[in-house]
């Protein structure tokens, strides 16, 4: 998949052009790339009513994360020297879930008593979900995503606090524990106890946090490249993988009539709590170049010229060449292979496709064209450069002759530099009087740097 990269490596970054007073500069504009909270839906399954009057209801959860979800507690982070072997992880993200359980039987003294003849207080586990079919990866311990075949998923639970519930005695588990599909033996247990001297059923609140980390890992590394995990996609695929029920018991003097309660579970394949989870932009393994801070932020200035000699647009590049200024942008420090494209854009602009660029005032605009390069062997430009929407994301605008700008060679040697120059040239703009008119000219552009 074609993705953005930043010019000092991975991630993004766009470049604006300035046109100052008689000139214009650049000044370049980071882009990087997170994620807003997890907000996706919870399914709840209410508790359930007995057959007799003789019993109470059951215990009921509550779900109580910010608007009833799995809460974020803070961004996707991105490796800052990300790998590409087979287990590598790509992207994480921590969550957190708040459950409160309402009336749930406790039976005291006799707490936790998991077994035996006596009263039994309810349970409480958290467990993995069985997914059926979807491929679980045993090397990697990875759930595989959905559109992205080489990509899995998987949870691992970083802590449990609770308050009212035991744990069992025999779960003996330590933090972190990655939880798996199918495998009941990782999970967690808790048990009810109000600890008065007796062993009468009491009804009480116990609250129940469990925070964990989300991980997008490579499953295979053999031929990756960048992958940008749409919301949708997110949300079709398994999410945090983790089931938390209760096993309740009515008021009544035995064992009888234990009901299983989902307190949280993601719903197979749909409700699975990424829903509303923006896309990320996960590292590239593409080879990329460092572009030179001083050619990024540089300003060009273009010379004064008389009002009655600025070329009309449409005009050929020879009939404007009147005080015209040339510029460069530098790539250097190129990984082996490195290509990418540059595209350029006009933040002022309409989003028409125009090859000029458009003051903020005045009949007066810029136009840029493409020098030769003598690296590549690619002739001098004629036509000026025609620009498109920025780039956004995986979205990329539809080619024009002249936009995007290629550069890099898949053959190039490691620590290829590149200097790409460009020439700026008044233009009057087109339908406007045959004079232009007298003043300064302003105007801007963003350039954005795309591997491959």
């Amino acid at each position: 998949m074609t993705r953005r990269e930043s010019v000092h490596g991975n991630g993004t970054r766009s470049t604006k052009l300035i046109h100052g007073k008689k000139g214009f500069g650049l000044r370049k504009r980071g882009r990087g790339a997170r994620l807003n909270t997890i907000l996706g839906g919870v399914a709840l399954t209410a508790g359930l009513l007995p057959a007799t009057p003789a019993h109470a209801a059951y215990a009921s959860c509550t779900i109580t994360s910010t608007a009833g979800m799995f809460s974020s507690v803070s961004f996707w982070n991105l490796p800052a020297s990300p790998t590409f072997t087979k287990g590598a992880v790509l992207a994480t993200h921590d969550m957190r879930l708040n459950i409160t359980i309402n009336q749930l039987r406790s039976v005291g003294k006799q707490a936790p008593n998991p077994g035996g003849t006596g009263l039994r207080s309810d349970r409480i586990f958290i467990t993995e979900p069985s997914w059926g079919n979807v491929p679980w990866d045993t090397a990697t311990r990875s759930s595989l995503l959905n559109y992205y075949p080489k990509l899995g998923g998987r949870f691992i639970v970083t802590g449990i606090t609770t308050s009212n519930l035991d744990p069992d005695v025999d779960t003996g588990v330590q933090f972190p524990v990655m939880l798996e599909p199918n495998k009941y033996t990782g999970g967690f247990r808790f048990f009810v106890a109000h600890k008065d001297n007796d062993d009468k059923v009491k009804r009480i609140t116990a609250t129940l946090t469990i925070t964990g980390r989300y991980e997008i890992v490579l499953q295979n590394p053999d031929g990756y490249v960048s992958s940008y995990l749409t919301q949708d996609a997110l949300r079709l695929n398994q999410g945090p993988l983790i089931n938390v029920f209760l096993g309740s018991f009515p008021d009544n003097t035995t064992n009888d009539g234990e009901s299983g309660i989902d307190c949280f579970t993601p719903t197979y394949m749909a409700n699975n709590n990424l829903g509303n989870l923006e896309s990320v932009q996960l590292p590239s393994n593409y080879p990329t170049c460092q572009f030179d801070t001083n050619s990024l932020n540089q300003t060009v200035n273009l010379l004064g010229v008389n009002a009655s000699r600025v070329v009309a647009a449409g005009r050929p590049r020879e009939e404007g060449t009147e005080n015209e200024a040339t510029f460069s942008l530098i790539a250097n420090n190129c990984a082996a292979g490195a290509t990418f494209s540059m595209y350029f854009s006009d933040p002022q602009g309409t989003g028409a496709q125009v090859n000029y660029l458009k003051p903020e005032r005045g009949n007066v605009g810029i136009r840029l064209y493409r020098d030769a390069d003598v690296s590549s062997g690619t002739p001098a430009s004629q036509n000026p450069i025609v620009y498109l929407p920025q780039p956004v994301g995986s979205s990329l605008p539809s080619p024009t002759a002249t936009n995007p700008i290629k550069y890099g060679n898949a053959s190039a040697p490691k620590n290829a530099s590149y200097n790409m120059k460009f020439t700026a040239q008044y233009v009057r703009l087109p339908d406007t009087p045959p004079v232009a008119e007298a003043g300064s000219v302003k105007a801007k552009a963003t350039v954005t740097i795309v591997y491959p």
